[in-house]
């Protein structure tokens, strides 16, 4: 499998709010898929908003022969993420929705990547406390970054994690040698997650 893999998730919307998580991709360093499963929503809560105008998501892939239970769901991916190096385009979100935590040195988020956020001045140091950084949706880094040089099976303007962790994993690639030596000679390269995903009880970051 490798010591790298790509999560990608979705969420639909609950009732009282909640964004419940719906789907979760993993792909490894190979882009092989290696997990994807749809999860059903828990039996005590109603989902009101499959955004289905957004999504490649029925109703009905939710409660399906390819659905499976949250803690299922949860359980699978910490085993696949534990020990290893975790790609993705705002992975807060993701480990968000799957309640788990994961070490902050061993993630390379490609939305707080400085090399990514053509509106920081280059020239200047690494803005390592920006309260809110500069996310470039996935969908344009992959337009920038990999258009000219790889054919694209994800052109689907509606989201789709595997898509998406496959998109995640060729970004991070093409940027992996000059974003893991700055790394290994203690360079600054990534702005940190937002400050409410870093902080007591709601913190995914080891």
């Amino acid at each position: 499998m490798g010591s790298a893999v790509s999560l990608a998730t979705q969420w639909v919307v609950a009732s009282n709010g909640a964004h419940l998580l719906a789907r979760v991709s993993v792909r490894d360093f190979s882009h092989e898929l290696i997990y994807d499963w749809f999860v059903r929503p828990p039996p005590t809560i109603q989902v009101v908003d499959y955004r289905t105008d957004e999504l490649e998501l029925n109703p009905e892939d939710l409660f399906g022969t390819r659905a499976v239970h949250f803690e299922t769901a949860q359980n699978d991916v910490w085993d696949l993420l534990r020990g290893r190096l975790l790609i993705g385009h705002r992975l807060w979100d993701s480990l968000h929705l799957l309640n788990i935590r994961h070490p902050l040195d061993d993630t390379r988020d490609l939305a707080l990547y400085l090399p990514f956020q053509p509106a920081l001045n280059r020239n200047a140091p690494p803005l390592l406390n920006i309260p809110h950084p500069i996310i470039v949706p996935l969908a344009d880094l992959t337009q920038r970054h990999l258009a000219s040089v790889h054919h694209l099976p994800f052109r689907n303007p509606r989201e789709n994690p595997p898509d998406n962790a496959e998109a995640q994993m060729l970004l991070y690639q093409a940027a992996r040698q000059a974003w893991e030596d700055c790394v290994a000679r203690g360079i600054p390269t990534s702005a940190p997650p937002p400050n409410q995903y870093r902080i007591g009880e709601h913190n995914y970051y080891l």
